[in-house]
């Protein structure tokens, strides 16, 4: 049964690859059909039921319907285990159904067979590959598994495998490597703002991971212009922005970021340690006792909280702070001296503090 090369188009669009969030696959448009085949005249039975399993899991996947597809698929390889091409669209569709052990069972069966296969599906079997092993903690074979696909493509760029290995290394902190593939990718799909974001969200990431400030922050801008309305792009550039000293502009960010959306935890809490750090401790504690609020169990969002109290004279506020700091953190010793602290200065005016100032100094040692 020779179908491989007529499945060419079909499993060259059926590669799929991990959003730049690596936290879920998403699957290349099917802009071919896969297609269906005949079995030869002198076939036999098994061979005609392999090829009719076949055809109906192409039935299947053409309507979207992965469990029939994984069954037909998968009686076409329990019939002819040597069928690499069935092995290999029983992986895709696994992969689809995040089934990971199963879609990597296959996917490793179609590569013992991979000799069986055109030579242009070899790069589309291993890109595939890497992604059943990243999704099965294999982040080293994953790796191998990309370049791979890019080292059979040749010359032909495949950029999906490059996308993979560019975030895989990323994953990996291996920032410096990943520049590489990153840049040749946004030079591809240029009119495909989606990919152009992903991809400005990779290099972003890479440059601030070398301390490249300039490139990164004009990333991080670049991929704002194409998702203006997104909440987490406009919080990455604020982070970045305050990582660099430029508090004005990431207080602007992050305010940017709660127009859109008006109880982003993590922007009300970069927003408290922006304020404290320009020492504007009214507008610090506004955020934050709106953050605590929506975070009740944040230890870091409670102390500062009480350390913006603290910095106003809001004694008994900064303690009910601390309290519920401490309650999270029994153990922190910078919660007990600024306690201990506390009580000491109101000592003078309630002589009973100073032996709760003088347990909590104790304590904090």
């Amino acid at each position: 049964m020779k179908k491989t090369a007529t499945l060419l188009a079909a499993l060259t669009a059926a590669s799929i690859f991990p959003s730049a969030s690596h936290a879920q696959t998403e699957e290349l448009p099917l802009t071919d059909a896969p297609v269906t085949i005949e079995a030869p005249g002198d076939a036999s039975a098994t061979a005609k039921a392999t090829v009719e399993a076949y055809n109906a899991g192409v039935a299947a996947l053409n309507k979207n319907n992965l469990v029939e597809a994984a069954r037909q698929f998968g009686k076409a390889t329990q019939l002819t285990p040597t069928d690499a091409g069935a092995q290999m669209f029983l992986g895709y569709v696994r992969l689809r159904q995040e089934n990971y052990p199963d879609a990597l069972a296959s996917l490793e069966a179609a590569r013992k067979l991979e000799n069986r296969l055109d030579a242009k599906l070899r790069p589309v079997l291993y890109n595939n590959l890497g992604i059943a092993y990243a999704n099965s903690e294999r982040a080293d074979d994953s790796l191998k598994a990309y370049q791979k696909a890019l080292d059979l493509s040749g010359a032909e760029e495949y950029p999906d495998a490059r996308f993979n290995l560019a975030f895989a290394l990323l994953a990996q902190k291996k920032s410096k490597e990943a520049l590489p593939h990153l840049l040749k990718l946004r030079d591809q799909r240029t009119t495909d703002k989606v990919f152009q974001s992903s991809i400005y969200d990779g290099l972003a990431e890479a440059y601030e991971a070398e301390e490249d400030w300039p490139q990164a922050l004009g990333a991080y801008s670049k991929v704002i212009g194409f998702n203006p309305t997104d909440p987490s792009a406009r919080f990455n550039f604020a982070l970045a922005l305050s990582k660099t000293g430029r508090l004005d502009d990431a207080i602007t960010q992050a305010r940017e970021v709660l127009k859109l959306r008006v109880n982003h935890g993590p922007s009300l809490l970069l927003l408290g340690d922006l304020y404290s750090r320009k020492k504007d401790w009214k507008s610090s504690k506004e955020v934050l006792t709106r953050y605590v609020k929506i975070s009740p169990n944040e230890f870091s969002a409670w102390f500062s909280l009480a350390v913006a109290n603290d910095y106003t004279a809001s004694f008994p506020d900064a303690l009910a702070a601390y309290a519920k700091a401490e309650d999270l953190a029994p153990t922190d010793p910078a919660v007990k001296n600024n306690i201990g602290r506390i009580y000491f200065k109101q000592g003078e005016k309630m002589p009973e503090r100073y032996d709760l100032a003088v347990t909590k100094l104790r304590e904090a040692l």
